[in-house]
């Protein structure tokens, strides 16, 4: 398909070679371009961290700022007729307004077939309200969950995030995103859109563009529109199942400390059925317990290892606490990793894995579903001492408003 021929043609600097500064050995580059389809874009990057109450201001700016096209691939929207305030109406309405001013929007919404999570019919109001206004809107695969939260904006700026557009993700949640600055990464993120409505339906307005035109240089757009841009030497995505052979790669080389950040954290002792057959060539019953394995073996050779779970998870009221992320920090913390909970005052809905100088952010969780491809899932690698010390000092809030895991829980 077009995107895996830009990915290993037009974007040329492999993984192993665009984050050289993480000293593998021959061996392990070798392993690593073997593994990852995903190069790394490695000039003229920069991005702006937009985590929690940062990330609606950041988006919305782009939105009404916004000088010729906005694309979208979102997981749930929410439009709230009785709170008109909200702010993913505000989003909404400021979708709106840059269609009305000329400005070409596509929206590609998760609509499943069995309507899983509830989430149909208020994605449905939402894109019907963006149609109305001349947006082009598709509706995803009805068998595969879109769970990507992907902005494209003007082919200069790309959204990677957790962040849905609801009311607890938008005000409350533990989030974590990033704005990265860059014509490539534009380019790629408008392909994996793409990929995204070829394989769903269109809804409303005329097909997708097949490219996207950058309106200039990313840089000096954001800089006149404000944004605090911090360099990264690199920007490597992660498209569904890249995921899990980015993280190898990264752990495999990491040399001080690896922080994981998450929702969702499952490890499992058969395989669902409805997770599909074991890939070939897998030996692992799922391949988030091959990441645990691979943390495992990081802290056994002398790297500093920390999982930070999200531990408010139950079903019901007054129902007891039923939370995969007990058993996968209880398999981690009997191994040696310092286990923390987050703060019980809000969600930790965050997706995020620090290794040394090198973050990722972005929609996946560790499970079952996210790391091998069942879901649509889209993070971002960005390799920089700057971005890293944000992320450190994000992660350090969580832990101290949290707990530490015992065994106790």
């Amino acid at each position: 398909m077009r995107l895996r021929h830009l990915f290993t043609s037009i974007l040329a600097v492999a993984l192993a070679a665009g984050m050289a500064g993480c000293q593998h050995s021959s061996a392990q580059e070798t392993q690593a371009q073997a593994n990852s389809s995903v190069p790394a874009i490695s000039t003229g990057i920069g991005a702006t961290v937009i985590n929690s109450r940062d990330y609606t201001p950041a988006v919305m700016k782009l939105i009404e700022e916004a000088e010729s096209s906005i694309g979208l691939v979102m997981h749930q929207t929410r439009y709230y007729e009785d709170y008109p305030g909200s702010e993913s109406n505000n989003l909404c309405d400021a979708l709106i307004a840059a269609c009305e001013r000329g400005v070409d929007v596509t929206f590609v919404i998760d609509i499943s077939g069995d309507d899983w999570n509830g989430s149909n019919g208020q994605n449905e109001d939402f894109g019907n309200r963006l149609a109305a206004a001349g947006a082009r809107v598709y509706h995803d695969d009805l068998n595969r969950v879109t769970h990507t939260k992907l902005i494209v904006v003007d082919g200069v700026a790309s959204v990677i995030a957790s962040v849905n557009w609801s009311h607890y993700s938008l005000t409350n949640n533990n989030e974590v995103g990033a704005i990265v600055w860059s014509n490539h990464a534009a380019a790629v993120c408008w392909d994996i859109l793409a990929q995204h409505a070829a394989s769903g339906t269109l809804k409303s307005g005329s097909p997708l563009p097949e490219s996207v035109s950058s309106v200039g240089d990313p840089f000096a757009y954001a800089a006149a529109r404000g944004y605090e841009v911090l360099p990264s030497e690199t920007a490597t995505l992660l498209f569904n199942s890249d995921y899990c052979s980015g993280l190898k790669w990264l752990f495999d080389g990491a040399q001080r400390r690896i922080d994981v950040v998450q929702r969702s954290a499952d490890h499992y002792r058969m395989r669902p059925p409805h997770a599909g057959p074991l890939p070939e060539g897998q030996t692992e019953v799922a391949m988030t317990n091959a990441l645990l394995k691979e943390l495992i073996a990081a802290d056994e050779r002398g790297v500093d290892v920390v999982m930070t779970l999200e531990g408010n998870v139950t079903f019901g009221d007054g129902a007891p606490p039923d939370n995969p992320n007990i058993d996968f920090g209880l398999r981690a913390r009997s191994r040696g990793i310092d286990v923390y909970w987050d703060p019980p005052d809000a969600q930790t809905h965050a997706k995020m894995v620090m290794v040394d100088d090198s973050v990722v952010v972005g929609s996946t969780n560790w499970t079952i579903f996210a790391v091998e491809g069942v879901n649509n899932e889209l993070s971002v690698v960005l390799r920089s001492p700057e971005i890293a010390a944000v992320y450190r000092a994000y992660i350090d809030d969580l832990q101290a408003r949290g707990s530490k895991f015992t065994e106790e829980y």
